[in-house]
């Protein structure tokens, strides 16, 4: 997102209505991240619906909504500094409410599909939006308190929607959830409309046609990797999808090398710090969300929680998360940046492997430890790679580093999601009989109480976390290595 200068007069009157701009949008970037944690708690209640999703469609119920909002990301913001923040604010709140309520009263589970991705639409408009217009709102003094805020309404997001959305999940059901959420975003857009002052727009390229590609390729690639344990590694539509999305991502970054109003300036990435910066946020979200989609299942499946339950066995580890996340600074300042990023990627590594030791008699206290160890991972390495990223450039290209950085977490969450699905999917079936994908296979964990089916699906679990621990083991050997000091403006 492109970083600006000067606001209109509107937006510098009197403190108190900043501060009410600032807690309005905040909690617009609350609902959008909400969503993201609220479905991993309802995937166990639609499996079991009158919409008889299959296991690839369930996984795209997820990931539908975290494809479009990584893809659109960037380019949403771009859209909004140039065009009107407020005004697309409003478009994409309007967009995701609309999108919430196609979910809620969706009758088939291709249109609860299409409603998730237009959802995702309005949220990355929403979410790219609300930062920029804090920043743009608020003093240079008031801005550090102000962006705090924002980090801790979208930190708090994944706690306040397991607790409040299992609630909403088990007493009201997933369509009513959603419902629930659209009013929420109802209230939000009469408040940003009434409240949330106009900001200076900032007359930048807006590259439509490389965000087109980006989305393409991306979503090419995701389809691969979702539909190929259902339709076939070799099947024609499979693979032609995965050269499709290679192709068009290699002739992005050939196409947009060295230019500085490209969508993603791919020469930036010659810079190893800012390389090591989002391959690391990348992959270690990718372990994060790989852990948070199964999770609730496996609390659900497995141990037998309500969605309540599940919820409320998951707050230890935003709280946990906050806690380290608040000290990686001070830690790095006493045995370095470095050394701090790579015990952070090390524990990560070790909560995965100990993830996939999972059985279905594991005790919660046992449980609890690892997913502790993993927020400690995560809440050691991201805001230090996070700040590798915009550290690594000039003060006149930050605003390209931030959507930099944005885009590799969220793209990291979707792939993720979709990986872990995958590999659960095609472990469970290869040991059903038949070997076929069947609809309701997930209805039957959840109702015949067939001990057998839910072991296999454990295993499946612990399959996923050892294939994405390895994973992060490598690419962790290359982030440490591209790790080091050097002058950003020699480098960009």
């Amino acid at each position: 997102m492109t970083a600006t200068t000067g606001v209109e007069p509107t937006a510098r009157a009197g403190h108190p209505r900043r501060r009410g701009a600032r807690r309005i949008a905040s909690g617009a970037a609350f609902l959008v991240m909400g969503m993201v944690s609220v479905m991993n708690l309802a995937i166990p209640t639609i499996s079991t619906s009158d919409l008889h999703p299959s296991a690839t469609q369930l996984l795209w119920v997820v990931d539908g909504y975290t494809i479009v909002f990584a893809c659109l990301l960037v380019p949403a913001g771009a859209l909004a500094d140039r065009y009107g923040r407020k005004g697309f604010l409003l478009v994409g709140l309007t967009v995701y409410v609309i999108g919430c309520l196609a979910s809620g009263l969706a009758p088939t589970i291709a249109l609860l599909l299409a409603a998730r991705f237009f959802t995702g639409l309005g949220a990355a408009f929403v979410f790219s939006t609300t930062l920029s217009i804090i920043v743009n709102i608020h003093t240079e003094q008031e801005r550090p308190k102000a962006v705090t805020g924002w980090t801790v309404a979208v930190q708090a997001a994944g706690m306040v929607a397991a607790t409040a959305g299992g609630a909403l999940v088990q007493f009201g059901g997933w369509r009513m959830m959603f419902l629930v959420f659209a009013v929420l975003a109802i209230g939000a857009t009469l408040c940003v409309a009434a409240y949330v002052p106009r900001t200076q727009n900032v007359d930048t390229k807006v590259d439509l046609a490389g965000s087109a590609l980006l989305i393409v390729g991306l979503t090419s690639l995701l389809y691969m990797i979702i539909e190929g344990s259902e339709l076939g590694w070799t099947s024609p539509t499979v693979l032609a999808s995965g050269i499709m999305g290679i192709a068009v991502i290699a002739y992005y970054a050939v196409r947009s090398w060295g230019k500085r109003h490209a969508l993603l300036d791919t020469a930036l990435f010659r810079i190893p710090k800012l390389r090591a910066g989002t391959v690391g946020v990348m992959v270690g979200f990718l372990a994060m969300f790989a852990l948070f989609y199964v999770n609730s299942q496996y609390l659900q499946f497995a141990k037998g929680y309500t969605p309540l339950v599940a919820g409320l066995a998951t707050i230890p580890m935003p709280l946990w998360n906050a806690v380290v996340s608040a000290k990686s600074l001070r830690i790095a300042d006493r045995i370095g940046a470095r050394a701090t990023i790579a015990s952070g990627l090390a524990i990560l590594v070790l909560g995965l492997a100990l993830l996939s030791t999972l059985t279905a008699a594991t005790p919660y206290a046992v449980l609890i430890v690892y997913l502790l160890l993993m927020a400690t991972g995560i809440g050691l390495t991201a805001p230090l790679l996070s700040n590798a990223i915009i550290g690594s450039l000039p003060a006149n290209r930050v605003g390209a580093g931030s959507g930099l950085n944005s885009l590799m977490r969220e793209l990291g969450a979707a792939v993720g999601i979709a990986t872990m699905g995958t590999i659960i999917q095609a472990h469970f079936f290869s040991h059903i009989a038949g070997g076929e994908p069947q609809p309701s296979v997930f209805s039957r964990l959840l109702t015949s109480g067939n001990t057998e089916m839910v072991d296999k699906f454990v295993s499946s679990v612990d399959l996923g976390y050892r294939t994405i621990g390895v994973v992060l083991l490598v690419v962790s050997v290359f982030v440490i290595a591209w790790f080091r000091n050097e002058n950003p403006a020699e480098s960009a």
